[in-house]
């Protein structure tokens, strides 16, 4: 097995996790992991319109959310204080497709 990653999207997994794959079974993957980090993307930028509609202040800046070293898979995020996981989060935008397309691991919910 190669070396494990220690940070980032990646973190936990292995090099080459997924190179057992079928080509065209990865190709779909990064297509649905495209849209969904499209999706994500969409949703945060209608919340930033609405602070910003409001008038209401980050309690922390974008780019230290983005770089400051806070774990992807937090159980609180620092701008809205919600206690849920980053699985958690994927599980409520996304978990019946998922489900619908065999990632039965969505619906096992992590413990608070």
């Amino acid at each position: 097995m190669s070396g494990r990653i220690d940070s980032g999207i990646a973190k936990g997994l292995h090099e080459n996790q997924f190179a057992d794959l079928d080509p065209a079974c990865r190709k779909r993957l990064l297509v649905l992991m495209a849209r969904i980090a499209e999706s994500t993307y969409r949703r945060g930028l209608q919340h930033g319109y609405l602070f910003a509609e409001k008038g209401q202040q980050m309690k922390i800046y974008p780019d230290r959310l983005r770089w400051g070293g806070f774990s992807l898979d937090s159980a609180r995020m620092p701008i809205c204080g919600t206690r849920m996981s980053s699985r958690e989060r994927l599980d409520i935008q996304h978990g019946d497709i998922l489900l619908t397309l065999g990632f039965a691991e969505v619906a096992e919910r992590e413990s608070p």
